[in-house]
């Protein structure tokens, strides 16, 4: 079985000939070009041909061979560089001191259907702060203990989270 060929260049023959005729009336604004034994319209159909030619073997082309023939007509890739997104740590349970998450911890995104996962760094190190409730209500401490408080809460008023 034969895998489908990719259209890199997805213009038609038509389409070649109309950008190149467009290009021609700009530049010499008192050709026509819509008389089809113009010698001028022969010229830029058989060069439409050609550039549909080069395209489709392009097309057909081992991709090592595709990359020189495009390095000989000037087109560079663009120059390799590391993947970057914004990951959110989140804590599964409370805890009262802050947590670091190390440079350089991998971490995944979640596997779609039978894709593996794509796995990144983290470049940094980064805190995750407790978040501690200041207040919610009147409250009224019966004991403290073993840095334990406690107490009666009554009459729920405004909430200050600090993280």
């Amino acid at each position: 079985m034969t895998l489908p060929t990719p259209d890199y260049d997805r213009r038609t023959r038509d389409d070649v000939v109309a950008r190149a005729v467009a290009a021609v009336r700009e530049r010499v604004p008192t050709w026509t070009g819509q008389d089809r034994t113009d010698p001028g319209r022969a010229l830029i159909e058989s060069c439409a041909d050609m550039v549909t030619e080069l395209r489709d073997r392009l097309d057909r082309a081992p991709d090592q061979r595709r990359l020189h023939l495009l390095s000989l007509l000037g087109v560079r890739p663009y120059e390799p560089a590391p993947a970057r997104t914004e990951v959110v740590f989140r804590l599964a349970a409370p805890t009262p001191e802050p947590v670091a998450v190390p440079a350089g911890l991998e971490v995944a995104t979640r596997p779609a259907g039978e894709e593996e996962p794509v796995v990144f760094s983290t470049v940094t190190e980064a805190v995750l702060n407790p978040c501690v409730l200041i207040t919610a209500g009147d409250f009224t401490e019966w004991a403290t203990g073993d840095g334990a408080l406690e107490g009666a809460l009554k009459h729920l008023g405004p909430c200050l989270l600090y993280t």
